[in-house]
């Protein structure tokens, strides 16, 4: 499967699956995020199967000196101790994933039955990520396993 991006708007993306030659929408970014949209500085990113491979982005980093506001610069320009990289993170998408039914049940991943990876009582009232990060490595092993 191959990703294209469609923009809709300027705060609205969405994410196309394409497949020999089906093209479906498989997920959306959009900003503000939140499930109030009120982070006015954030994007959300939906439909992805699996989040793996949280790293320090190589491109972009941010001043640590100022008042709790994340300033991003690029890297290439001056470099100095009061500079740390941003964030950087993977996520896969599955030809699968469709738009949802809503079939509402646990209040931290909305399936019914739940499938939070995280199980702890906690999770169900949504006080802590239902779903856990993985390593690039850890993802290729389950791939491996999943196939037929």
């Amino acid at each position: 499967m191959r990703i294209e991006f469609e923009l809709l708007d300027k705060n609205n993306v969405n994410i196309m699956g394409i497949e020999g030659e089906e093209r479906k929408t498989i997920g959306q970014i959009f900003t503000p995020s939140g499930s109030g949209r009120t982070n006015l500085n954030a994007i959300q990113v939906c439909g992805f199967k699996e989040a793996f491979d949280l790293w320090g982005c190589w491109v972009f980093d941010y001043n640590k000196d100022e008042d709790k506001r994340l300033k991003v610069v690029n890297r290439l320009k001056e470099k100095k101790d009061r500079y740390i990289h941003a964030k950087d993170i993977q996520l896969l998408f599955s030809f699968e994933t469709g738009i949802s039914h809503n079939n509402l049940g646990c209040p931290a991943c909305y399936n019914n039955p739940c499938t939070c990876e995280n199980t702890c009582t906690t999770c169900r009232e949504g006080k802590i990520n239902p779903y856990n990060l993985k390593r690039e490595y850890q993802l290729k092993e389950e791939l491996e396993t999943d196939k037929p």
